[in-house]
This record gives structure tokens, sequence and C-alpha cells, in this order.
């Protein structure tokens, strides 16, 4: 897997039953990278013993591994797509429950002032007098609006809306985030 990988989805089972893979996106499926990324890479779920179940087929290679993808298409909540080496479905369903993952360099640029919250992470969070906060471990949403998961050297977490009027600046660049926030909160 390439180093840059950002785990997108994963494998709901198969659709059909010429091996085409049911894909569950972590975005909204009409505006998910895997619609346009030619290539992905599949691991195995974290609780995944590596044992084949009885009766089940096994998967057809072995993982983690890069597959080409041949078509993708959003179907409902989901994604339907062709896989080279896939063709029948029980090879599609041996594959259930893998992670799928794609080359962040396949992502499309965001347009001005949006981001991508993989991009976020790690990036230093300061208040605009320049007080350091701590870094992004995490981006996390709740509905109303992503929260920016802090860790400060101290070891405490923060968690500050990501919002413009907390959040006035972001240099990807730099990885610095400029936060409107009281650091004793």
């Amino acid at each position: 897997m390439p180093q840059d990988s950002v785990v997108v989805g994963r494998v709901g089972g198969s659709w059909g039953v010429r091996g085409a893979l049911r894909i569950e996106p972590f975005n909204e499926p009409e505006d998910s990278v895997l619609l346009t990324a030619r290539r992905w890479y599949l691991s195995a779920p974290s609780a995944d013993p590596g044992v084949r179940a009885p009766g089940r087929v096994e998967r057809p290679f072995p993982l983690p591994a890069m597959v080409s993808v041949t078509r993708c298409r959003a179907h409902g909540g989901s994604l339907v797509a062709t896989v080279t080496g896939i063709e029948v479905k029980e090879v599609a369903d041996a594959l259930r429950g893998c992670q799928v993952a794609v080359s962040r360099a396949d992502f499309p640029e965001p347009a001005q002032g949006e981001y991508y919250w993989v991009d976020l992470i790690g990036c230093e969070v300061v208040t605009p007098s320049g007080v350091g906060l701590g870094s992004v471990e995490a981006v996390d949403d709740h509905g109303a609006h992503p929260l920016l998961r802090l860790r400060d050297r101290e070891g405490r977490e923060r968690l500050i809306p990501f919002v413009e009027a907390h959040v006035p600046e972001v240099d990807l660049v730099g990885r610095r985030i400029v936060a409107d926030w009281d650091p004793d909160f």
C-alpha cells in the first residue's frame, strides 16, 4: 500500500452474480473518490483472523493488495464496482469487510476554503497570539459541524469547532491552523 493511502470505505459484499463489489463509502456515494480512482488498495478488516470459515470461498489474492477497477458507479447509498479478476459472486463475497483505500494523490483538488480532513491531521494549532493549543489528532463530525480533536504536549485533549468563527486560518503548507480559542478552555 502506498504511504499516502487513505481508507475511504469498505466492501459490503457482492452485487449481482457476476462478481461486482458493493462498496460502503465513508462519505456520500456521489462524492466518493472511489468513483474516479482506478487503483484501490484492499486490506483485511482489523478483527480478521485470516482463517477461512467453512464453506466460504478463499479470497482471490492475499491482502493487502492493489486492485484495478474497471467501472464504479453510485447505486443508492453505496457504490457498485467491477474489479479485474473478480468475476463471480462468491469471490466478491469473500472480500466482505475489507477496507478500501486510495492514494491521497487520487483525490480531486478541494475548492477554495475546503479541506480534506486527512490533510488536517498533524497540523499544529495556535491562538492568534501564537499560544500553542496542540496538534490535530482527528476530525470528528457529530452532526452540527466538524470538531478538531487536539492533543497538547502534556497529553490533554481539546475539542475545537471547525467553523470559520473559531478557525479563521488554515495553512496546510506550513502545517499550522490558527484558532480563536481560549487556551484555558
